[in-house]
């Protein structure tokens, strides 16, 4: 090949490579800008949550150490990543997070905090109550499905008492309908 044909086809190569970089920059430049003249509040969904009422302060909590020792009983248990107390359709609940080994293999569990005992995974009927009560009214579930979490092939023992699903919810909102 000559070496002014080279030259012809680096050049043309150059500028179709330069168009298509300038029209993707062109492309993040005009949703950088809409980002930042929208109101984060619209972007984030912040106006279709609905207000979450606080645990009382008198209510009388389990000892966690005494839930630990049944969910030790039920699982093995080597580290425990963190412990929440959260509300689940307006009763306070343990989220323990926990698992065998140190990088692999985290688990979820609840526990009623006000009992102590082991509470199973929302089932479908409490992930649309918890949806409902978590949006706004004008927020309606659209659907409702099991979500497997990224399997681990180096864990091959199953626990038959954790369930090996999550629940996630669809809301339908005014906007998208």
């Amino acid at each position: 090949m000559k070496r002014a044909e080279l030259h012809r086809k680096i050049r043309k190569s150059h500028r179709y490579l330069g168009v298509a970089l300038g029209v993707q920059f062109l492309f993040w430049t005009l949703g950088g800008l809409y980002f930042s003249w929208s109101d984060l509040d619209d972007v984030h969904g912040d106006h279709q949550k609905a207000h979450i009422h606080p645990v009382g302060g008198n209510v009388q909590l389990a000892p966690l150490y005494d839930v630990l020792q049944k969910l030790k009983a039920k699982d093995t248990v080597n580290f425990i990543f963190d412990t929440h107390l959260i509300q689940v359709l307006s009763e306070p609940v343990y989220q323990i997070t926990y698992s065998k080994e140190h990088d692999r293999g985290k688990k979820i569990q609840l526990a009623n905090a006000v009992s102590g005992e082991l509470r199973p995974a929302l089932n479908k009927t409490e992930a649309v109550q918890v949806a409902q009560r978590n949006f706004t009214d004008d927020a309606k579930v659209k659907s409702v499905e099991y979500l497997t979490p990224p399997t681990d092939i180096t864990n091959t023992e199953q626990n038959p008492y954790q369930p090996s699903l999550s629940l996630s919810t669809t809301l339908l909102t005014q906007r998208s309908m």
